[in-house]
C-alpha cells in the first residue's frame, strides 16, 4: 500500500505541476461572479510563485543543500570490501519494442560504480535494483551488472539484489545480501541529491556505508547555463526529495530526519 500511494503522491509533490494546477483553477474560478475575486488572487499569486521558481536559482539551492550533506569520497589508502549502487539509472528496459537499453539522468552512478571498482580490485559489487520487468522477466540490477560488465567488472565479483521497490527495501534486501561483519568497509554509491536518504536508510538497516556520492545535479558555482525547464525540473527533484526524508523518517525508515556524515 504505502508503494502504491508514494507513486501517486508524486503527482503532488512537484511544485511547478501544484502551482500550474492552482493558476487554472484560480483562472476558471474568475470566470464565475460567485469566486471571480478569490479566482484572480489564486491565479495571479500562483502564476507568479511559478515564474519565480522558473526564473531563480531555487532549485538549486534546494538541491545544494542535498549534495553538500556527504563529501566527494577521496581514497585514503584503506580498502573497501565491498560496493553497493543503487537502481534508478535506467531510462527504459530493454524490452520488445526497444531492444537496448537506455540509460537516465542518473547514469553517473553506475560510471562511479566503475571506477570504484577498479580502484578496489577485490571489492564485491552489489547492485540494488528490482524489481522484475513483468514484461521482460529481467530486473534493472540485471540490466546495469550486464553494463558493468562491459565496463571491465569481472562477473563473479557481482550480486544482484533484484527484489526491491525503494530505498528502504534496498537497504533491507542489501544488508540481507551482503551480510557485512563489523569491521567490512562498504561503499554506497547513488545520487548526491538522494544520498542523506539512502545512508538514512542502510543506517536503519544497521547496515554502516561509507557515501560515495556520484550524479551531482546542482549548477551552482558551475557556470551552468540558465533554462526554465531545467530550473523547475530542479526545484520538483528537490521537492520530491525532501518530502521523501520526511515520510521516511516519520515512519521509521531513516536514522535521522536529515542523515549526514
Amino acid at each position: 500500500m504505502f508503494h502504491l500511494v508514494s507513486q501517486w503522491s508524486g503527482l503532488f509533490s512537484a511544485p511547478s505541476d501544484l502551482l500550474l494546477l492552482l493558476a487554472l483553477a484560480g483562472f476558471a474560478a474568475s470566470r464565475l461572479r460567485v469566486t471571480a475575486r478569490v479566482g484572480r488572487r489564486l491565479m495571479i499569486g500562483a502564476s507568479v510563485m511559478l515564474v519565480g521558481l522558473a526564473v531563480f536559482p531555487v532549485g538549486d539551492l534546494m538541491l545544494s543543500a542535498l549534495e553538500r550533506r556527504f563529501p566527494v569520497f577521496r581514497p585514503d589508502g584503506r580498502p573497501a570490501d565491498g560496493i553497493v549502487v543503487l537502481g534508478g539509472i535506467t531510462g527504459a528496459a530493454d524490452g520488445p519494442v526497444l531492444q537496448r537499453v537506455q540509460m537516465g539522468p542518473a547514469v553517473d552512478r553506475l560510471v562511479e560504480t566503475a571506477r570504484l571498482a577498479q580502484d578496489f580490485p577485490g571489492a564485491m559489487v552489489l547492485v540494488s535494483a528490482g524489481p522484475k520487468d513483468p514484461r521482460t522477466g529481467r530486473s534493472e540490477a540485471q540490466i546495469l551488472g550486464r553494463q558493468l560488465i562491459a565496463m571491465g567488472v569481472r562477473p563473479d565479483r557481482l550480486r544482484l539484489e533484484e527484489a526491491s521497490r525503494d530505498t528502504f527495501e534496498n537497504a533491507r534486501f542489501s544488508v540481507a545480501l551482503a551480510r557485512p561483519s563489523p569491521t567490512q568497509r562498504w561503499l554506497l554509491v547513488t545520487s548526491a541529491w538522494h544520498m542523506p536518504r539512502a545512508v538514512g536508510c542502510f543506517r536503519a538497516a544497521g547496515f554502516a556505508v561509507v557515501a560515495a556520492p556520484a550524479d551531482r545535479r546542482s549548477s551552482l558555482g558551475g557556470g551552468g547555463g540558465w533554462s526554465v525547464s531545467e530550473n523547475l525540473s530542479k526545484v520538483d527533484l528537490a521537492a520530491k526529495e525532501y518530502l521523501g526524508l520526511l515520510v521516511y523518517h516519520l515512519r521509521g525508515r531513516t536514522s535521522a530526519l536529515f542523515p549526514g556524515p
